[in-house]
């Protein structure tokens, strides 16, 4: 069974949240190929386990849908700032 969590849940502390003119930049840690999907917060870091693997985009676009189902808004309205591997 999937946990959906609440803004309050997912971001208790305004660190983790940087607010711009543009919107809302997130610091994200992905951690492709998990055994799951699950977002979780490890101190002042969000963390986004996915099960898809980080070819050709499927990963991103896995922690795009958890973040917008998180978040309450469509993926249109969100997109992916800069990636390290």
């Amino acid at each position: 069974m999937k946990r959906f969590y609440s803004q309050k849940e997912l971001f208790p502390s305004v660190s983790v949240l940087i607010e711009t003119e543009d919107g809302i930049v997130l610091d994200v840690l992905v951690k492709p190929n998990s055994k799951r999907d699950l977002i979780s917060i490890e101190g002042d870091l969000i963390v986004v386990e996915t099960r898809e693997n980080a070819e050709q985009g499927r990963a991103n676009t896995s922690v795009l849908k958890q973040i917008s189902k998180a978040f309450g808004v469509g993926t249109a309205s969100m997109f992916i700032l800069r990636g390290q591997v």
